[in-house]
Order: C-alpha cells, then structure tokens, then sequence
C-alpha cells in the first residue's frame, strides 16, 4: 500500500467518524403541523388571524434519546435579560411561568420575519399551520374579522412541536384550544365606567390564555446557542 493510499484511507476514516459523532444530535427533520382551535361553546369563530414566531429550534439528541433547543438570535439575546431565561433550562416549567414568558417575548422581541408564520381560522374556527420547522412557537393574535371581532383578543401563549411520547416517539402536530370570551358590552353602553376606573382587574384573573387542549411541556434548554 502506497503512502498517498494510507494517507486517503486516513481522512475517510476521520471523516466517517465525525460524521457519526455529528450525527447523534440530528435536527428534527420532519415538517411539523399546529392547528388552533377557536371556539366559544358551540359556535366556531372565524377570522382570528394569528401569528406563530419561532422562538427556539429543536434537534433529536439520540445518544441520550432527549430533545435538543436552540434559541434564535432575536430571542436568545433576550432570554439573557429576562427573569425566566438566564442560564437555566425549563423543565416542568409552569403555566404561569411559560405565560410570563410568552408575554415578555411579545412585548420585548422584534422577531425575523423569516421566523414569522401567519394563519387565520376558517369557518370552522381552526386555524391550521403546516411545514413548520420543528420549534417552540409564540403564538399571538395579529388581528380579527367579521364575527372574530364579538370577542376578546387571546393572549400570546408558547407551543412546543415535535414533542415527546410516553413511549419515546416524536409527535409533530398539536392541536391547541385558546379560551374564548365574549366582548361584555355594558347595558348602558359603556357611558359609565366602573368606579375604580377599571383599575382592579377581575377575580379570576387568568385572562384568555390557553387552558385545555394536549398538556404543555417545554423543557426548554435556553442557555444553549443561538441559530440564524
């Protein structure tokens, strides 16, 4: 075996080494699907447009057999400044937590509009999103026509997909279900404001944000490099 031979046989072999260790963290290549669903009792709400902002990529680690998240630049670079994103994942983070943060990232973050995809809910009141890349996704109401406008604007939330089985396996559709509310118009047409000035805001307090619908998980891995 010539010298020019074994030199070759030497950087296939490195090569197909790195490929193999590169390899164990695989993006998600599948296209994912959200559907969102409006509905209020039995009526279908048509015309809530809305926008879905991809805030973190998501890769398949199959060594350790877990989800991989990746921020964009626009979001990780905000992710240092907020309370819910310095240096630290969000496993089994809360509702109230991944609340904060959706609504902190709609107020703080310019995204890219390469990042930006928008739907609007048919007659059916679903608003149906496919071919996304794999992602955590904010999820905010961009506008409202026709019969969309009889009801109260839906907070921006987060959605996570592909997500991850019991049994291990991926799953790239969710199907998310915003709570809807009738705008209240007062008897007397709106002439006499409350006496507090509308300043305490009611019991509940829960506002709109998504309450039903596949459970929400986000172990988000936040401190980990952005992607363009």
């Amino acid at each position: 075996m010539t010298h020019i031979t074994r030199k070759w046989l030497s950087v296939l072999s490195l090569t197909l080494l790195l490929c193999v260790l590169t390899c164990n963290i695989c993006s998600a290549d599948d296209t994912a699907a959200i559907s969102i669903k409006c509905q209020y009792k039995d009526k279908m709400i048509e015309g809530v447009q809305f926008q879905l902002k991809l805030v973190a990529t998501i890769s398949y680690d199959k060594a350790n057999g877990t989800l991989v998240y990746q921020m964009v630049p626009e979001a990780k670079a905000f992710s240092k400044k907020d309370a819910f994103g310095v240096e630290r994942a969000f496993d089994n983070m809360t509702a109230a937590q991944s609340n904060a943060f959706a609504q902190n990232l709609s107020k703080s973050v310019q995204f890219d509009k390469k990042h930006i995809f928008t739907a609007s809910t048919d007659k059916n009141g679903v608003a149906a999103i496919t071919g996304l890349p794999a992602g955590i996704y904010l999820i905010e109401q961009s506008g409202a026509t026709g019969v969309a406008k009889e009801y109260t604007e839906y907070k921006p939330f987060l959605c996570d997909v592909p997500f991850m089985n019991e049994d291990g396996t991926l799953q790239y559709t969710r199907t998310v279900f915003p709570k809807s509310e009738v705008k209240f118009v007062p008897p007397d047409g709106g002439n006499n404001p409350p006496p507090d000035g509308g300043k305490n805001p009611p019991p509940d307090g829960d506002g709109n944000i998504p309450t039903t619908g596949d459970n929400f998980s986000l172990p988000l891995l936040l401190g980990l490099g952005g992607v363009c």
